[in-house]
């Protein structure tokens, strides 16, 4: 297996099948997604390339946050805040997919808002806006489950 310098496994691809999409916002679609297979092990805050059929009948790989932190309980469902963006194949899609489908996700990528070794006492600020909420979501569904956790501001 090879390691990233941060210690970290490279990237694998996965299957997901989508188990529950909902609406967020007027652009933004929430989708919940169960690992088939072996479970992605990500940390909160990184994300996953999604490998999506578009209408057209291209794949299209695009990077998106996972917007759930991972359960300790060991479910195998990963969470995603999509906004629709116009004219965005790959959006257009994930929009439109229908509970039931499956897609194939690379990951996790490193994530540069994932917590570090050495960081769990670290006050934190998180400024983000729209969709870009997802990483942080993530990180404030692990660090509110911590009983010893440091002083965090959305």
């Amino acid at each position: 297996m090879v390691q990233w310098h941060d210690g970290m496994s490279a990237p694998r691809r996965h299957r997901l099948r989508l188990a529950d999409a909902r609406m967020l916002s007027p652009s933004v679609r929430g989708l919940t997604f169960e690992a088939i297979g072996e479970a992605p092990q990500y940390r909160a805050g990184q994300s996953m390339d999604l490998l999506v059929p578009t209408q057209s009948g291209l794949v299209m790989r695009r990077p998106y946050s996972v917007a759930s932190a991972p359960d300790p309980a060991g479910t195998r469902t990963l969470d995603f805040a999509v906004t629709r963006v116009e004219g965005g194949p790959t959006s257009k899609a994930l929009h439109a997919l229908a509970p039931g489908a499956l897609v194939q996700a690379d990951g996790p990528n490193r994530g540069w808002l994932a917590r570090r070794a050495g960081e769990e006492q670290t006050r934190t600020l998180f400024v983000a806006t729209g969709s870009g909420l997802a990483p942080f979501r993530a990180r404030l569904q692990e660090e509110l489950a911590r009983a010893d956790g440091p002083r965090i501001a959305l």
